[in-house]
């Protein structure tokens, strides 16, 4: 996979990466493959961002993650929609964490006389790790 492909703006990174909540951007279509991640994130999952770059969210699955959880967000994101979900995820070494995870489209503000707003660009998600073994 080609990492240039799935860059983001650096302005955009910077904006991200000092957030103390991990963070998580994706592409606006299915597979909806990871784009960003910051430090936050990479701490807390184990995974580098070069790992995780080109890869889906599905990497953080596990024996316990909610498969009706996991298809209300793909529902959530194939309809252009925000969602709040609690995941059972797991680091890259298999330690689970909940993960409430609060995902918005990001897209560019409605042009006046249109009746739907544009399709989003990315996806961002924001959540804080709660360790279960912790």
């Amino acid at each position: 996979v080609d990492s240039s492909v799935f860059r983001m703006p650096l302005c955009l990174e910077a904006a991200l990466e000092p957030s103390a909540d991990m963070v998580v951007v994706t592409e606006a279509r299915s597979p909806f493959r990871i784009v960003h991640v910051n430090a936050a994130w990479t701490r807390a999952c184990g995974y580098s961002a070069e790992e995780a770059i080109g890869k889906t969210c599905a990497m953080l699955q596990g024996p316990g993650t909610c498969a009706d959880s996991v298809r209300r967000v793909r529902e959530a994101a194939v309809a252009g929609a925000s969602i709040t979900v609690q995941l059972l995820n797991y680091t890259k070494d298999g330690r689970p964490f909940l993960n409430t995870l609060c995902i918005n489209p990001l897209q560019p503000p409605a042009l006046p006389g249109l009746q739907q707003p544009a399709a989003p660009w990315h996806y961002v998600g924001v959540s804080k790790p709660h360790f279960v073994d912790s």
